[in-house]
């Protein structure tokens, strides 16, 4: 937003927001609404911008647990997911991205009876081998299987174009499907991706009865990149912000936790990164398929 008007490029000032920067520094990404600009922000999730108003947002996460069987929650999850996923497939020539980790496999899990797909796998060259499980998986259903290499220094060639994609809203340096995106847009006409299976089906390894602060600086440690928290420090002191850096890290987290309605610790913690980590640092870089592909 900027003015009353929204737009996916808008102009802005050179008020720069001091504070947010150093919070990007520090982690990769920016918190709720911020940007590098004081006259520039982005919606929250479920939050709408209509006539010069924000509204939203539309749903909220909440902690409700039921007395109800593992089999059972699988049952359900299946339909949902897989409900979700077919409606808007049908016709169509898909790639499915493996990597043999949560996501990519529930994907594949999804589509078991679909034989309108190319799969791809990519990895960097002297890296973890990603592509083996996932060609195990395409063999295993009879599915199209292209694999590619990334090498080192791939993304000089392409950080300025990156650079307009995801407006520098995260730190992207991993942005390896740059290397392969246009290798591989032409085996279908719609990308299916997924991405955190891992946080959502995950259990923050922090007690039950954690206190607020506990919560927040298990979050600090969670998102902090390592020395981000030193140099942001530094840009801090460099910029004579008040205060200290590390305080108000913690007191900006601890206010976003408190804004979310939830008991559980484990459970607050899974709606924070949702909330935040997910928007704010995963989505920006899935731009970049959406730049040469439906997705």
């Amino acid at each position: 937003m900027n003015g009353g008007k929204a737009s996916k490029k808008i102009p802005h000032s050179n008020n720069f927001d001091y504070k947010s920067i150093a919070i990007w520094s520090a982690t990769g990404f920016f918190l709720g609404d911020t940007t590098f600009y004081n006259d520039v922000k982005v919606l929250d999730p479920s939050c709408k911008f209509e006539n010069g108003k924000v509204s939203g947002p539309d749903w909220k996460w909440h902690y409700s647990p039921r007395n109800i069987s593992f089999n059972n929650t699988v049952d359900k999850f299946s339909e949902i997911f897989e409900n979700l996923i077919l409606k808007d497939i049908e016709n169509k020539r898909m790639i499915l991205p493996l990597s043999g980790g949560l996501d990519s496999r529930t994907l594949a899990a999804a589509l078991v009876e679909r034989k309108n797909i190319n799969t791809i796998s990519y990895e960097f060259k002297n890296g973890i081998n990603e592509t083996k499980y996932a060609k195990d998986i395409a063999s295993l259903l009879k599915w199209k299987f292209y694999e590619f290499k990334i090498h080192q220094g791939y993304l000089w060639d392409n950080i300025e174009e990156l650079a307009l994609i995801n407006q520098y809203q995260v730190e992207f340096t991993h942005s390896r499907q740059m290397a392969v995106i246009d290798k591989i847009k032409k085996y279908g006409d719609l990308l299916l991706t997924g991405h955190w299976g891992d946080v959502l089906f995950d259990s923050p390894k922090i007690n039950d009865n954690a206190s607020l602060e506990q919560q927040a600086y298990f979050v600090i440690k969670s998102i902090a990149k390592p020395g981000g928290i030193e140099l942001a420090s530094e840009l801090w002191r460099y910029w004579e912000l008040k205060g200290d850096f590390k305080d108000y890290l913690f007191i900006r987290i601890k206010e976003l936790l408190e804004k979310i309605d939830i008991s559980s610790p484990k459970s607050k913690i899974r709606a924070f990164k949702s909330l935040h980590w997910a928007p704010r640092w995963a989505n920006p870089n899935i731009n970049v398929f959406k730049n040469r592909i439906d997705i």
